[in-house]
């Protein structure tokens, strides 16, 4: 089981946390939005390990270089 609360107040609001978690939703509803082009945005901003080991880009649509993704 999870502990939903403690006894132990915090110091601090979790800034770094929900910044987080506000990112990976814009990401997601971004994501979403694409529709059928969704498989493009994966291919030109994701990283295959094959990429940066033998130096090789598969798919050079992408708008920045490989070891910037």
């Amino acid at each position: 089981m999870f502990p939903i609360w403690d006894d132990v107040p915090t110091k601090k609001f979790p800034l770094i946390t929900v910044a987080l978690i506000v990112l990976n939703s814009i990401v997601y509803l971004y994501q979403v939005s694409l529709g059928e082009r969704f498989s493009e945005f994966i291919y030109s901003m994701g990283l295959l390990p094959f990429e940066i080991t033998h130096h090789i880009d598969l798919f050079p649509s992408g708008p920045s270089p490989i070891y910037l993704t």
